[in-house]
């Protein structure tokens, strides 16, 4: 399930809902039940909600009544465009970067863009496997590859500690 929150007033909004279209499209050739989007309006009249609405093949939420900013609230929605993707078995929020995820992937190939797992980065164990004075990229202080710490061992365990 996504929610896009959007307006018609809204020029980065205006520039992103074609893009989340196709996606959409996208999405659905692929698999007609992957996913269902609604348009959560912050449109500043009835009339700027209905005829912006008509750009999205999606239903939206009610311009009327007070649903549209307790969504705004609840999920935390601080700027426009925001594309929100929930699970729809659990409601839990898969992902508030809905917009950065299809800049990425705009195909939508990696959809429902649950974020990447981090991997942990053992510096101290990647660093002590160098030889005194180079660097983990290759670029030193002496053109060769190794920092210039005077083979300073201290130095090198400073480092490795950090």
């Amino acid at each position: 399930m996504g929610l896009y929150f959007s307006a018609a007033w809204c020029p980065p909004c205006k520039a992103f809902t074609p893009t989340l279209c196709e996606t959409y499209s996208e999405i659905l050739g692929k698999d007609k039940d992957a996913v269902e989007f609604m348009f959560v309006s912050h449109d500043k009249t009835p009339a700027e909600f209905n005829e912006y609405r008509k750009k999205m093949p999606w239903p939206a939420l009610a311009y009327q009544g007070t649903g549209r900013s307790e969504l705004q609230r609840q999920l935390s929605v601080k700027s426009l465009p925001t594309l929100i993707i929930l699970d729809a078995e659990t409601g839990e929020v898969v992902t508030s970067n809905g917009r950065s995820a299809v800049a990425m992937d705009p195909l939508g190939a990696n959809f429902p863009w649950h974020p990447l797992p981090v991997q942990p980065l053992d510096t101290a164990e990647s660093l002590a496997a160098l030889p005194v004075g180079a660097t983990p990229d290759g670029v030193g202080g002496d053109g060769e590859g190794r920092m210039d710490f005077d083979g300073d061992e201290k130095m090198r365990n400073h480092i490795i500690n950090i």
